[in-house]
């Protein structure tokens, strides 16, 4: 089967069909990347929550986007769609990370004109327990429903800090905020989706885009679970990269940050020069030798790498999105 790229391709095959007046049809978009050992325990456990949505008139789909596994991953799905018609599958033609293949579930989800969108995880520290709790505080009116850790006691040290820095950073840094400790675990509304779809920007974090997108937010508190098996792919790298993703797409101000500091050295540098020249012309003080000298040029260099590896970040970025290509390729649907 021929690559099929984006939102525009899927049309081409999927025909969208008429909303209807209630919201009742239900994605649930499930990313996953070498996580043989979780997908059927996974469509086990979440198969009796989603049935206990009937009464509420919700009729739920699984949609599986397989980001490249390199493992069984593709062929245990595979298995269970012969059983199971609200079961579909997305195989993208390599690794293009989660982000992408998040977007490759919202945009088959929208085409497909589903009502509500529920993003999860399938490796179980998100309750599916918590996905009718989620649906009631959409069908009341919210257009998004974040879930939002209430405890991240079994988080390493560094991992917890690491969080805290980022949310902090990024409040601090961008025009709108996001809230604390709410990952990709959400619910959110038809219409909120498809303003996602029109956002073409390559390098994007889905946590902080769907914040700038707007419309009426719940926030419903949970607790996390450990992971039920097999290990996670994300590593500090790659959360790192995560991070300065979500920052430097959201906010110039890192820029204009060393704007200001290229000021404050500047004026440094002056009033330094001015205090070696009066004390020269007054008291005959001579410069006490090369150690400060060498202190200041090497912190002046240090700051100035700094601030150019911010910019090469910004450029970097630049760069990337002037490419225009396409944000994931799919392989095939089924």
């Amino acid at each position: 089967m021929r690559a099929l790229s984006r939102l525009s391709v899927i049309s081409e095959i999927f025909p969208g069909r008429i909303m209807p007046e209630h919201k009742t049809r239900l994605a649930i978009i499930c990313p996953v990347f070498n996580e043989q050992l979780m997908v059927s325990t996974f469509v086990d456990s979440i198969k009796p929550v989603l049935r206990s949505l009937a009464p509420k008139g919700i009729s739920p789909c699984l949609v599986f986007v397989d980001d490249g596994s390199e493992d069984q991953t593709a062929t245990e799905i595979s298995a269970l769609l012969n059983d199971d018609p609200d079961i579909k599958l997305i195989q993208l033609s390599r690794n293009f990370g989660k982000e992408a293949a998040l977007s490759a579930g919202i945009d088959y989800a929208v085409q497909q004109e589903f009502d509500g969108l529920i993003l999860i995880d399938v490796d179980l520290q998100d309750p599916v327990e918590e996905i009718p709790n989620m649906v009631v505080a959409w069908q009341e009116g919210s257009d998004v429903v974040l879930m939002q850790r209430v405890d991240r006691s079994e988080d390493t040290f560094f991992k917890r800090n690491s969080a805290k820095l980022y949310y902090g950073l990024f409040n601090a840094l961008s025009e709108h905020k996001i809230v604390e400790n709410v990952g990709d675990y959400r619910l959110i509304d038809y219409k909120v989706a498809k303003e996602l779809t029109k956002l073409e920007e390559r390098n994007r974090v889905m946590k902080s885009l769907i914040p700038w997108v707007g419309f009426q937010t719940k926030i419903l508190p949970y607790k996390r679970k450990s992971r039920h098996a097999g290990q996670t792919s994300f590593n500090v790298a790659r959360l790192s990269d995560l991070a300065i993703n979500s920052i430097t797409s959201h906010s110039t101000k890192l820029l204009r940050l060393w704007g200001l500091m290229g000021i404050l050295m500047f004026l440094a540098s002056v009033g330094f020069a001015a205090k070696i020249i009066l004390e020269k012309m007054f008291f005959g003080i001579e410069v006490p030798g090369y150690a400060s000298l060498v202190v200041i040029t090497t912190l002046i260099g240090g700051v100035n790498m700094l601030g150019l590896a911010v910019i090469g970040e910004y450029v970097g970025r630049i760069y990337l999105e002037s490419k225009r290509r396409p944000l994931y390729v799919i392989k095939s649907i089924s």
